[in-house]
């Protein structure tokens, strides 16, 4: 934050300004963090750089593990901006490190829209990419990238990301693509080895055409979270969908993800275990008038649109804005206290909001593979 500031001072926060770390809570910080930053070296990007991290020896309390060898290259792509490296300190433990180097990316100037590109290299004994660098995206309008990595073995790669899955692009001039994030692998003559294709529709290259479902949506019409099955709403589940891909579900307030565990039926998933609450707790008073559940804990990562159960798995509405915890019973009748009945593990009422539930918006992924 520069040599004015003293290490640690919450310089950009009126009302943690000149606190001693640790005599207040700092949960509520917003600011840069810059003044844990310290040894900052500046330079301009001139389109590429890479920067290295080596795995060290483990210090005195740590597991043994290997190390010598490993470490992770970063490929640095872009223009028009600065590249700060610093030293930080992590958490005072005796198992961590001193310092830990970091490496920030930095644009200044009006209106700006940035797009940060980097590819990660992990490796042992030696790196395996010669290179990494931009390519030409048409059209340009700043929703989609696009790098060409090229490895030592002689193959390439490009590699492309898009906010903007739905819309064609044309990639160097020689890869038309629609979808989420694409990578077409080529040999030394420039032949296809091998290609994917998330989220998308087409990818062609030469005589190369892969095709995809692209993004598919529908709502949830019920959860068995006793279970944990969805039932969607429209018959779009198939073959292509695999376990483990991430599930897009959209609510009023905001959006989650779940994680496919199966395809039990062209309307039917299951996710498993997974734990879909963000909050609960005891059912303390019911106030019909209000709509309100009256608990004694907090909520904090629960927000406006997320479903609420009762003990029972039942839904009761969706969490409203107002005081904790509010409820809109849009489509159910009045609130009343036998809404929320003891379960039957002996612990009484109590409530839970979860992240799925009849009526949210499902994105389904696709993935298609040459």
């Amino acid at each position: 934050a520069g040599p004015e500031v003293p290490y640690e001072q919450f310089y950009d926060d009126p009302g943690l300004k000149d606190q001693p770390l640790g005599s207040v809570a700092c949960g509520h910080y917003a600011g840069s963090g810059f003044q844990f930053f310290v040894h900052v070296q500046r330079a301009p990007l001139q389109n590429r750089a890479v920067a290295e991290w080596k795995l060290t020896k483990p210090l005195e309390g740590q597991p043994e593990r290997p190390w010598e060898g490993i470490g992770v290259r970063t490929h640095v792509v872009g223009e028009g901006e600065e590249l700060v490296s610093a030293d930080c300190q992590p958490q005072r433990y005796k198992q961590m490190p001193e310092w830990v180097k970091y490496l920030i990316r930095r644009r200044v100037g009006e209106d700006l829209r940035s797009a940060f590109v980097s590819v990660h290299e992990p490796y042992q004994g030696a790196p395996w990419i010669e290179s990494v660098s931009a390519v030409t995206v048409e059209p340009g309008d700043g929703e989609a990238v696009a790098v060409l990595v090229r490895l030592r073995s002689g193959e390439s790669q490009y590699c492309y990301h898009s906010l903007q899955p739905g819309r064609e692009y044309v990639v160097d001039g020689k890869v038309r693509v629609d979808g989420q994030a694409a990578c077409l692998a080529l040999d030394a003559n420039g032949e296809p080895l091998r290609a994917m294709l998330l989220n998308g529709t087409m990818l062609r290259y030469g005589a190369l055409s892969l095709t995809g479902q692209g993004l598919r949506t529908t709502r949830i019409k019920r959860v068995d979270y006793a279970r944990g099955v969805i039932e969607l709403s429209d018959p779009v589940l198939g073959e292509d969908l695999r376990p483990g891909q991430t599930v897009l579900v959209r609510t009023a307030g905001g959006s989650e993800s779940v994680t496919l565990r199966e395809v039990l039926s062209a309307t039917e998933l299951s996710i498993g275990d997974e734990d879909l609450r963000v909050a609960g707790g005891p059912v303390n008073e019911v106030v019909p008038e209000k709509s309100r559940v009256v608990t004694s804990v907090s909520a904090r990562h629960a927000y406006a649109g997320l479903t609420v159960l009762n003990s029972r798995g039942e839904v009761q509405g969706r969490l409203a804005a107002g005081e904790a915890i509010t409820l809109d019973r849009e489509g159910l009748p009045p609130l009343t206290a036998a809404c929320f009945p003891p379960g039957e593990d002996g612990l009484g009422a109590r409530f839970a909001v979860v992240i799925a539930g009849p009526g949210d918006g499902v994105v389904l992924p696709s993935l298609a593979e040459y």
